[in-house]
């Protein structure tokens, strides 16, 4: 803190990401001064310390893709200059939920991977996850007799079937026997008190959609276009 007792400002700056999808290329650990353990800050955070003496420096996760000013659980942390625009200090957010990228999950497979990885982790709705597997295509997991692979899910002995991206094709030796199936033709394969249980191809997530709500979505959507079609009649 300055002599004079007012603390130091505050500046944020949004992570970016290169080709490699890995942060900005960082500094030699002689270009900053402090106790270690502390992150090798990028190039655009030097190059902001410099200009911003006795400041914190926010740095927020490039997944955050919300209007107006990110939520702090999407700060890592913040580093502090001193009077020279020099970093000193890192200080730790301990409300930050790490996006899939800083969780070093792999880049997802098809839409509705890719809405389960955000939904996950707080950076996306559940809603997404909905409307990605509406008219979707999925790889629904079978048991050694062909049936389709259902599971008890819940401790309430709720239950899913298996299954996970189709946009990939899948090693049998691993994973077993699986079929290609449309969501709509799914829903009509399975008990209406039998949900979905996504296997994301690409982290270790799981998650359970239920079909009412996914027989929900396919419904509202058969009804909007039923009302198109309505309206082009009158026209």
């Amino acid at each position: 803190m300055p002599e004079n007792g007012t603390p130091p400002e505050t500046e944020d700056i949004a992570a970016e990401e290169t080709a490699e999808g890995a942060a900005y290329d960082s500094v030699p650990m002689e270009n900053f001064i402090g106790p270690l353990p502390m992150p090798v800050p990028p190039v655009q955070v030097v190059e902001a310390a410099r200009m911003a003496p006795d400041h914190y420096i926010g740095f927020y996760d490039s997944t955050w893709s919300g209007e107006g000013q990110p939520p702090d659980w999407t700060s890592s942390g913040q580093w502090r200059t001193d009077e020279n625009g020099i970093i000193v200090d890192w200080e730790e957010n301990e409300d930050y939920r790490p996006s899939p990228r800083a969780l070093g999950w792999l880049e997802p497979i098809g839409a509705i991977d890719a809405a389960v990885q955000l939904a996950a982790t707080g950076y996306g709705p559940a809603e997404a996850v909905l409307e990605a597997f509406r008219d979707a295509e999925l790889a629904v997991y079978l048991e050694p007799g062909g049936e389709l692979s259902i599971s008890v899910v819940s401790e309430e002995g709720g239950r899913a079937v298996a299954v996970t991206s189709a946009e990939t094709e899948h090693d049998k030796e691993q994973v077993g026997e699986y079929e290609v199936v449309a969501v709509p033709e799914l829903l009509e394969r399975i008990p209406k008190d039998c949900d979905l249980l996504f296997l994301s191809p690409s982290s270790p997530v799981s998650m359970v959609v239920e079909s009412a709500d996914l027989r929900q979505t396919l419904s509202a959507e058969g009804t909007e276009e039923q009302a198109h079609g309505d309206t082009d009649v009158a026209d």
